[in-house]
């Protein structure tokens, strides 16, 4: 427990001095609401002639008191909103940037769905602790504080009989907290199936239509959606059943303060603004404790979310000292590299390759033979098992293959990936420096000329994943993009499988015409493909 409490304080940051300006705040709500109560007690027994004083300067110190509380709590709320904004805002960023900063093995056992949920949902749940949770509970706690020390003033023995109570509600709270934080982790894996499952639902919206699979798919999210309500509707009668108990126990005490101020009164011992006062402080002790009854689930929740947090948070990272541009790249080498995603099952055994500047290659085999495993062996996602993977220089200087060196490299995978935005922010991603007439010339290497005739051109506005455009076309922009790219390698995977025989030619044949320096290697399994190229690997 103390290593997720101690997580969930070092996300808040230095933002930990905004929390103390909203318990400095509302602290002194607390005690206008403690002044608010003493000077009602005065009035009353100014009405009712048990003290002297002027009524109507009394009158005048409430309504004073009253302005000065509501202008604190207005501002009060106003910091904790802007407090939510920012604290969400940075861990947003924070965690994205975590998460793409992960080592491509271990993130991709997760899935994408249970990915967002975490971002999001979850990091809600720790931005409601620090804003909401956390300082209702510190000036909650105050509040209990400052009225049982009231009530102890004005009658020690009622006070004490109160406390009396507390040992009870901090054992039934240890029990609560064990099943409320069982629940609570179940509720949110429950939620990331779902998310995750929705998101592939809108992603493969197209072959869903094409089989008619729109009923199966229903069937498929229902099924989810009933263990959802199953755990959710577990938690809610817990959650009811428990304040409904503590409410019962709090009435208790209300009525036994309320009869305990009746003989007191009876008997002539207390004025009726003692009476009151003791109402009111019942009121302020009893409501109080209720909150806090609320705010445990809430606490519980952020608990369950720090624990999800921190196991994402906790990947392995790729660090990233400084990226190594290799000048005069020459060769790409692989040495006896043997390697599985599963150490007894290998996809790659004992493989020696190498690849020249100036020449272009031809990856070829069965599918799952390990030529995209390959590629991500020359992109540092993965580490061999055995075996070295360097980049070489003119000079024969090797650079061994991580993080670092994958700015040698331009990619495009099967899925392209192109982003919402215009063609010609697209394209700079990988360039931001080039100009127009140099984006034109990459989409003429591309076959993608078909920019020109758009009638907005490079600004033409691209959907998520390029949707609107056909797959050749989403191909050869994906084609231009790594054309711009800096590295000295271009990897390229199946890139002529959404293009026509002619098309697909014309892009191999421009890109051996021009490929200077640089180092091609393509995935295919295209016989007119691989008769273009320099050299033709097999895979069995």
């Amino acid at each position: 427990m103390k290593r997720i409490l101690w997580y969930l304080f070092r996300l808040l940051g230095r933002q930990w001095r905004q929390v103390i300006g909203l318990l400095l705040l509302g602290t002194v709500d607390v005690v206008l609401s403690l002044a608010v109560i003493a000077v009602s007690k005065q009035v009353i027994d100014v009405a009712t002639g048990a003290s002297g004083g002027y009524l109507w300067h009394s009158i005048a110190v409430l309504g004073g008191l009253f302005a000065i509380s509501i202008v604190i709590r207005n501002g009060y709320a106003r910091m904790t909103a802007g407090m939510q904004l920012t604290l969400l805002n940075r861990l947003t960023g924070r965690f994205l940037d975590s998460v793409l900063r992960s080592q491509w093995l271990g993130i991709s056992r997760y899935h994408s769905g249970d990915i967002m949920s975490r971002i999001h949902r979850d990091l809600e749940d720790v931005t409601g602790l620090w804003t909401v949770t956390v300082p209702q509970f510190v000036l909650t706690f105050l509040k209990l504080c400052g009225a049982f020390a009231f009530l102890y003033s004005m009658e020690p023995d009622l006070a004490l009989l109160l406390a009396g109570l507390i040992p009870a509600v901090l054992v039934l709270s240890k029990l609560y907290f064990r099943k409320m934080r069982q629940l609570s982790l179940g509720m949110k894996r429950c939620w990331s199936l779902i998310t995750g499952y929705f998101q592939e639902a809108v992603q493969n919206m197209e072959p869903i239509k094409a089989f008619r699979l729109e009923q199966w798919v229903d069937n498929q999210l229902a099924e989810k959606q009933m263990a959802y309500a199953d755990v959710t509707g577990k938690h809610i009668r817990f959650s009811f059943y428990s304040r409904l108990v503590l409410a019962f126990g709090f009435t208790a005490g209300y009525l036994l303060t309320f009869s305990w101020g009746l003989f007191r009164l009876q008997e002539g011992m207390i004025t009726f603004g003692t009476m009151t006062a003791f109402l009111q402080l019942v009121n302020m002790i009893q409501g109080p404790a209720l909150s806090l009854v609320g705010l445990v689930p809430g606490a519980i929740t952020a608990y369950t979310a720090g624990e999800r947090l921190l196991e994402l948070d906790g990947l392995p990272k790729e660090f990233v000292k400084e990226e190594l541009q290799i000048p005069e790249l020459s060769r790409v080498c692989l040495s006896d590299v043997s390697f599985g995603y599963q150490k007894e099952r290998p996809v790659i055994r004992h493989l020696n390759l190498y690849f020249e500047k100036g020449k272009m290659y031809a990856l070829s085999g069965v599918t799952g033979c390990g030529k995209t495993t390959l590629i991500r062996l020359l992109l540092g996602f993965v580490s061999p098992d055995s075996g070295q993977v360097w980049l070489e220089d003119g000079r024969g200087n090797r650079y061994p293959v991580s993080a670092e060196t994958r700015v040698n490299f331009a990619y495009v995978p099967q899925d392209m990936g192109l982003f919402s935005g215009t063609i010609r922010d697209n394209l700079r991603i990988v360039n931001p420096q080039a100009t127009d007439e140099e984006l034109y010339e990459a989409l003429h290497h591309a076959a993608a000329d078909f920019v020109r005739e758009m009638p907005e051109g490079l600004d033409t506005q691209l959907k998520e994943q390029g949707k609107g455009l056909s797959g050749g076309q989403i191909q050869r922009l994906s084609i231009a993009r790594a054309w711009l790219a800096p590295g000295g390698v271009l990897l390229l995977d199946e890139i002529t499988s959404a293009l026509d025989a002619e098309t697909g030619e014309r892009v191999i044949r421009a890109l051996k015409k021009n490929i200077g320096d640089r180092i091609v290697i393509l995935v295919s399994h295209k016989q007119e493909v691989m008769e273009m190229c320099d050299h033709v690997f097999h895979f069995v």
